[in-house]
Formats: C-alpha cells, structure tokens, sequence
C-alpha cells in the first residue's frame, strides 16, 4: 500500500522545535519507517500529484493548504482532526471530503465529528520516555506540570493547592520534559475534558500517575484502571491519595502500579504500536 502524509511546509508543531514534539516525533519520525513518503506543501497543491496513493494523510486543514480537487483523489483520505472544542460547523463541513478522522482524544467527546473517528495516540517514545531507578527519584512531592488553562473549576487548578503536590510550568521542553519526569516517583495526569498525552507520558516513564475517571474522560477505554495501573483522583478525594503516596512512599504497592501503567503503554501505545494501528484504520476506513 503506498501512503503519503501532507502537511503545511514550516508548520511549526512539525519542525521538531514545537515545545512538546509528539507530532513531530509520530509523524515526521515514525511514519516514515512504515512506508509513508513525508510531503511539506503550500499554498495551492496539484493535488493530482497524489492521485496514486492508496491512502493520504493530512495533518491539518487549518491553514493556507487548498482543499479544491482533494476530491478525486481514488485513494483513502485521512485527516488529523483539531481539538475537540474546535470541532465548528465549518471545520465538519470541510472535513466530509475525507474518509476518516484520526486524533489522540477520548471518542466519548468526539462525537461531533461527522466523519468517522480513531483515537490514534501520537508521540510516546519509549527511549524519550524511557525509565530510571524508582529509589533515587524525589519521593517528597507530587509533580503537577503544564499550564493551568482558564478553567477555575478544573481538577488541575485544584491540585495546586494540594498539600505534597509541585508544580513546574513549561519550564521543561521538547525532549528535556521525559527528563523532568524521571526525577519523580508520581505525578498528576488530570485533563480538561478529554485524555492527554500525558496520561501516557507519565507512566511510560515508570511514574506512578494520578488521573482523572469522567463521563468524557474514560480511562478506562484506553486500559487504565483503578489501583491497576494508575491512581484515579477527583476533587473530593485528591490531597488524601497524594497524602497516601507521600506518607507512604516506600510501599510496594505504589511501584507494581507505576511499573504496571509503565508496561501497559509500553504494550499498547508506542509510536510504532499506534503507527501500526493507523495503518490498520486506514485500510477498514
């Protein structure tokens, strides 16, 4: 099967300069690896170019890239969908043309899109997300990083208060963040509205991850579960679970479930697990 993936030329979450390079990383690192030819285009596309593809995939439809002929291309037709609050009328009616719809977020809050969906997770490298020793790592604090968002009401502004919890901004960049993350025994992973990549990114570190069950937000859906793999938090109870961790820090339990959430995304969500499983949409697409 010959595939290409199309995206904008200098699109910066592509350059590999982006402050979290999961795109980069999956895209522009991964796919190739698996058969896709990489183009960076601009402006009006010959779309013709790519008329013998059997499947297309394009990264974004915001920007200056020109959908006209798209259409008669014979090959599948895949595009990366926005973030699910940016799911317009507008965008749905443009993304028609296509045949399937790929991001990394919960399909629980993707029901707008009006094409059919897969939930791809892009950007987890295990060498960059790699493991350290779980006794040298901080074990006085819980790490809560990234910014806060405009949500006074979320879970992730509440744990900034928690008692045990730290919070670093985006102080830590680009492939130095899997490096803050190693200095940790656990961490928060909480979201607003939907599953993040660091629900994944955490773990895949050996972190013992705090997250965030909702009606939107199933964690459970992507395999992580209670006391398993992973500790779910809310508001009620989050500063007397971190409390449990920080008083406790030695107990076994705590890394059988970090090394359990490590095992699991290392089984099920690597670039080149999701990349396979791209692929596998796109020909049931």
């Amino acid at each position: 099967m010959r595939m290409a993936f199309v995206y904008e030329e200098g699109h910066y979450g592509l350059t590999g300069k982006h402050y979290t390079n999961n795109a980069y990383r999956f895209f522009i690192k991964t796919l190739p690896k698996f058969g896709f030819d990489i183009h960076a285009i601009s402006g009006n596309v010959e779309w013709g170019r790519f008329y013998f593809y059997d499947a297309i995939v394009i990264y974004s439809l915001v920007g200056n890239i020109r959908l006209d002929g798209i259409g008669m291309l014979p090959g599948k037709k895949i595009i990366r969908g926005p973030d699910y609050t940016d799911l317009t009328p507008r965008w749905c009616e443009a993304a028609k043309v296509f045949d399937l719809c790929i991001n990394h977020q919960s399909p629980t809050v993707y029901t707008a899109c009006p094409i059919p969906y897969k939930q791809i997770i892009f950007g987890i490298d295990p060498v960059i997300y790699g493991s350290t020793d779980w006794e040298g790592r901080r074990k006085d604090k819980v790490l809560l990083t990234g910014s806060m968002g405009g949500d006074d009401t979320s879970l992730r502004r509440h744990c900034i208060n928690v008692p045990g919890v730290e919070r670093i901004g985006l102080d830590w960049v680009n492939d130095q963040y899997g490096e803050l993350l190693r200095r940790y025994r656990a961490g928060i992973a909480v979201q607003h509205g939907s599953i993040l990549y660091k629900n994944f990114e955490l773990p895949c570190t050996g972190m013992l991850t705090f997250m965030e069950q909702t009606d939107t937000v199933r964690l459970d859906l992507n395999g992580f579960i209670d006391d398993l793999n992973c500790i779910y938090i809310n508001k009620n109870n989050a500063a007397f679970k971190v409390s449990e961790f920080i008083d406790d820090p030695d107990n076994p339990k705590w890394q059988r479930v970090a090394e359990a959430g490590r095992q699991h995304v290392l089984d099920n969500y690597t670039n080149d697990l999701q990349a396979q499983r791209l692929i596998d949409a796109i020909m049931d697409a």
